[in-house]
């Protein structure tokens, strides 16, 4: 059936090649229309694209008149994209021989075929093109979104700048747009390191942003869960003798009802866990390491604080119900619940973010929340990742 109908699957073709010269702008949508009615026009024994429709045909199905039509007809002459092959005195017909077409006068669209390659060519740069700049046009509105939520001083430059961006994005060329971006992460490098400068090592370099071993990340935030659960039970680890043991800083907002027992898990001994800052650190998704270096959060709450409620934004956490958590449960706690939320989202276990970080800021509350036991578990899965 398909060797007796050849015109079908050229047709289809034509079809596929008139989308793409409209989706690269090679030919204008008011002449695609006409193309269009004169490939589905061609018969299906046809072997050539030669459109024999006539032009009274043509204004019917278009809608245009005789003069538009004839408009269409001569550009694409101009324009490379057809070819006349009427007959002497301008006819449009096809000549059979038997069931077959023996011969075909019109309008050729054979141009449409030779540059093929061409076309397909245009039209994957263009997908490409469109889908970067998508791409970078979500950036910049996550880039935005986060500088205005920087915990950060707000100077005139700062506010000159938020005042001077955009607020539409559609008119502007891709590398307008790649600039706006770099613009906005210098901006925000900027804030983010005068809020940082009291954090930075005696050598006074700039903090760096990497994702530099995982592994060892999870491997120490592991070591953390064995010795908490060694302390639990009252054994001390054998590498590490009490005296020898560095004192963790604190965490500066501790909850108002620990003494209540009202915050994390509790152990067989009674004693309320609050979540830990290496299990935390080891448990991070990679959108918490492109905001900072896990380093530098495993020394620094205040930075760590910063990163969750960035990323808090991001999923559509109010920045109030943090608030309330750290008052409530502290702040391990409420970087315990963005994390999860996030690592819950983005494995599908957790549908809404919002509402999920609402119900277990509750549950913290109560002392009902167990983070460290999910925490844990989302390690495990980490490391099974991993392995």
């Amino acid at each position: 059936m398909k060797a007796d109908r050849p015109g079908r699957a050229l047709k289809t073709y034509m079809q596929r090649l008139k989308h793409a010269a409209l989706d690269t702008h090679l030919i204008p949508n008011h002449i695609g229309r006409t193309v269009e009615v004169m490939i589905s026009h061609l018969h299906d024994r046809q072997t050539e694209p030669v459109a024999a429709i006539p032009v009274d045909t043509l204004i019917d199905k278009t809608g245009a008149c005789r003069r538009t039509i004839q408009y269409h007809i001569d550009w694409l002459l101009a324009h490379g994209f057809a070819r006349d092959a009427r007959g002497a005195v301008g006819q449009r017909q096809l000549l059979y021989d038997g069931d077959l077409v023996a011969e075909a006068q019109g309008i050729d669209l054979s141009p449409f075929l030779e540059r093929a390659a061409e076309l397909e060519a245009a039209r994957a740069a263009k997908n490409a093109h469109d889908k970067r700049k998508k791409a970078t046009k979500l950036k910049i509105s996550k880039a935005r979104h986060q500088l205005k939520r920087l915990d950060a001083p707000v100077d005139a430059d700062a506010a000159a700048f938020l005042a001077s961006l955009p607020r539409r994005y559609e008119a502007m060329s891709l590398e307008a747009l790649e600039a706006l971006l770099d613009a906005i992460r210098s901006e925000t490098e900027r804030r983010l390191g005068r809020s940082k400068i009291a954090d930075r090592s005696a050598t006074g370099c700039r903090p760096t942003y990497t994702k530099e071993n995982p592994m060892k990340c999870i491997q120490q935030g592991l070591g953390c869960i064995e010795n908490d659960v060694r302390a639990a039970a009252g054994h001390t680890p054998p590498d590490e003798a009490p005296s020898a043991r560095a004192p963790e800083e604190e965490n500066p907002r501790p909850s108002r009802h620990q003494d209540r027992e009202k915050t994390g898990d509790r152990c067989d001994s009674g004693e309320t866990v609050v979540p830990d800052r290496n299990l935390l650190v080891a448990t991070m998704p990679p959108e918490w390491h492109d905001l900072a270096d896990w380093r530098e959060l495993r020394a620094n709450w205040t930075l760590f604080e910063q990163v969750a409620r960035m990323r808090a934004s991001d999923l559509g956490i109010r920045q109030r119900l943090i608030d309330n958590t750290i008052a409530e449960a502290g702040l391990s706690t409420a970087i315990a619940i963005v994390l999860l939320a996030d690592t819950g989202t983005a494995s599908g276990r957790v549908r809404s973010a919002p509402a999920w970080a609402t119900t277990m800021a509750k549950r913290a509350a109560a002392g009902e929340a167990r983070l460290v036991l999910s925490l844990q578990a989302e390690l495990r899965r980490k490391s099974g990742r991993a392995a």
